[in-house]
């Protein structure tokens, strides 16, 4: 199995800000030989670009906040970064277990911050974007289980974080997600799936939700 990561760093937790998540690394592979899986769920190869989340709520428990609305970008997850693959015309990259791909590649953004005060004037952050994934294929790629493709890439944007909001206040919006980064793949080889439910290749670009707006609540008598 080969499995490789960068992973960015959580942002910390502010009142009139918060902590922007720390970018995820760079991830390159270049495959020459035969790596193989057999368990479910299992991947062959995996390479995970992953942006830290930003800080998940401001202040203290007597003093919260959020973040401000022209920091709402500079306060947000991380972004992911850049993922590449190449396999050699030499390689075999086979699973046999079901939901397995042999090979995936992704790219993620990490969540925003979300807003905690009971006014409207602390937002939470946007999600980071997801980073560039590229694949290319010279060798044999094989997925033999169910539900198992040969060879998947990913690029998702983060979540939105929450908005601020209360009683006898209006509320702020939510923040908006990361946007889905570009997937490329490049195919000569041998690519195969046996099992239902299995793709070739599968290429997704996805952007983030959009953080959840806050209640604001007004009574009387």
């Amino acid at each position: 199995l080969i499995s490789l990561f960068a992973r960015g760093g959580t942002g910390g937790n502010g009142f009139d800000a918060f902590g922007a998540g720390g970018a995820g690394g760079s991830v390159t592979l270049d495959q020459r030989g035969t790596v193989e899986a057999s368990g479910t769920g299992t991947p062959a190869i995996s390479l995970l670009s992953q942006g830290g989340a930003a800080g998940l709520r401001g202040g203290t428990t007597t003093s919260r906040g959020g973040t401000s609305r022209d920091r709402m970008a500079l306060d947000a997850g991380g972004v992911g970064g850049t993922v590449t693959a190449s396999i050699a015309a030499s390689a075999w990259v086979v699973t046999t277990g079901a939901n397995a791909p042999a090979l995936i590649a992704a790219s993620n953004g990490g969540n925003g911050g979300n807003a905690d005060a009971n006014t409207s004037t602390y937002y939470g952050s946007n999600g980071g974007a997801g980073g560039t994934v590229r694949v290319t294929n010279d060798g044999h790629v094989i997925a033999f289980g169910e539900g198992a493709s040969a060879i998947v890439l990913q690029s998702v944007g983060g979540t939105g974080g929450r908005g601020a909001g209360g009683a006898f206040t209006s509320a702020a919006a939510g923040a908006p997600g990361g946007n889905g980064g570009t997937v490329s793949a490049v195919n000569t080889g041998e690519v195969w799936t046996f099992g239902s439910y299995g793709f070739g290749i599968l290429a997704q670009s996805v952007g983030g939700a959009g953080g959840q707006g806050a209640s604001a609540a007004f009574g009387s008598g």
